[in-house]
């Protein structure tokens, strides 16, 4: 399954539907290339890393605002390749300065960290060195209202909700470390400092899998991940912010399973087409990686009906919570018949030679698998699916051996034998 457990570490925390807009549109002094507004040097610092809490590169490790990405193309480059950041407001802002310079309040203009992505580099750093809940005032106090405002949900979700929870209230730089990585979406926003690019929802995601990449060299991965976002398109965005709400709702109770749907839709850009779900199966059965492969996942569920969709994303939903939960074995042959939508002629003991057939994973095993219960009266498909639910559900049962049989394949049959006799001859019928 599309591997949604390995975004939570980014996506946890966030909380606050509009936080994108508080951070972009309330930005006053927003600059393209993230030029310092506040006098100091661009030379930055490099610690306070939000990967590991240990102040070990994380954020823009030159300080100078362009953020590296996976390509190593460095800084985001806009819609109309102007260089100039344009507001909310209609009004564009050019590289270096700060909008509406001549009004608003003096001295909050003249405070030292306009910009989020500084503020937070500033906080991480001392916290690195004294961690605890007060360690974020010295930056806190010398940064202008917009930027506390952005800053605001990730101290709180790290502070006030993470650290008690995690730390016992005694803050070490390795507890503050897995609250930062808990809380990660809300710090990859405020380093986004509002900026967005004209790249799509599909571009985000694969852009993010080539900072798998970077994090599997024992790298880190967040400076990556915030050029990604940057480089989203705003209505892009506003469908990752979706995405992670979603997740960090839990709304389904499920780890963020559920929210399949949303990266679907996220992967194939909001596109449908003509196709079942059974081809959608079959297509994304020939992607090279699988439900992994997050372009080809997004090609094929953008080719299907709006039906076809609901119906996938329901199946892989599904099989993602049983795949976590073997007491969940056997629960999704449901979702896999209304999938098929058998119309056929064939009989519940066909089903078995035919599945026989799919073993072995070569050329399009769901497209072979959906075809066999396809070809099946409704009927009979019923009594198939029956018939490998329960022996499913011995399956998850026996996952742990608990009945003490010789073995779990054991224990599976003498389970099969007590539950799924009446199920077995209504299929020889």
């Amino acid at each position: 399954m599309a591997n949604i457990e390995a975004m939570r570490p980014l996506v946890v925390g966030l909380a606050v539907a509009g936080l994108l807009t508080a951070c972009g549109s309330s930005h006053g002094d927003v600059v393209n290339d993230g030029a310092t507004v506040d006098g100091s040097s661009s030379a930055g610092s490099d610690s306070g890393s939000l990967s590991d809490g240990a102040g070990s590169g994380g954020g823009v490790s030159d300080g100078s605002g362009a953020t590296t990405l996976a390509d190593g193309s460095g800084a985001t480059t806009l819609a109309d390749g102007s260089g100039a950041t344009t507001l909310a407001d209609g009004k564009t802002v050019g590289v270096g300065s700060i909008a509406d310079a001549g009004g608003g309040d003096p001295v909050d203009k003249a405070k030292k960290y306009q910009l989020c992505s500084k503020l937070i580099e500033c906080a991480q750093s001392l916290c690195t060195i004294e961690p605890g809940p007060k360690c974020y005032e010295t930056c806190t106090n010398a940064a202008s209202k917009s930027a506390n405002s952005c800053l605001e949900p990730f101290r709180s979700c790290v502070f006030d909700d993470c650290v008690p929870k995690t730390c016992a209230n005694k803050v070490t730089t390795a507890c503050l470390g897995t609250c930062n990585e808990k809380c990660g979406a809300l710090a990859l926003i405020c380093m986004a400092d509002g900026k967005s690019g004209d790249k799509s929802c599909s571009d985000n995601l694969a852009c993010n899998q080539a900072c798998d990449d970077i994090k599997a060299k024992g790298q880190d991965d967040f400076a990556c991940r915030v050029g990604c976002y940057q480089a989203a398109s705003p209505a892009a965005q506003k469908q990752l912010n979706e995405f992670y709400q979603c997740i960090f709702d839990g709304s389904d109770g499920n780890g963020g399973e559920g929210c399949m749907a949303k990266m679907l839709t996220c992967a194939a850009d909001g596109s449908n087409g003509k196709l079942k779900c059974a081809n959608v199966l079959s297509c994304i059965g020939k992607c090279p990686g699988s439900f992994d492969n997050a372009s080809c996942l997004g090609t094929c569920y953008g080719k299907g009906t709006k039906l076809a969709q609901g119906q996938v994303a329901a199946m892989m939903t599904c099989y993602g919570e049983a795949d976590k939960d073997p007491s969940k074995k056997g629960t999704c042959y449901d979702e896999l018949l209304n999938c098929s939508e058998p119309t056929g002629t064939s009989g519940c003991q066909d089903g078995f030679g035919c599945f026989g057939t799919c073993a072995g994973g070569g050329g399009d095993p769901f497209g072979c698998m959906v075809k066999c219960i396809g070809e099946m009266s409704p009927v009979e498909a019923k009594k198939f699916i029956d018939v490998m639910a329960c022996g499913e559900k011995c399956e998850g049962e026996c996952t742990d051996n608990p009945t003490g049989s010789p073995s779990a394949e054991a224990c599976k049959k003498e389970c099969e034998q007590a539950k799924c006799t009446d199920v077995q001859k209504a299929c020889l019928g």
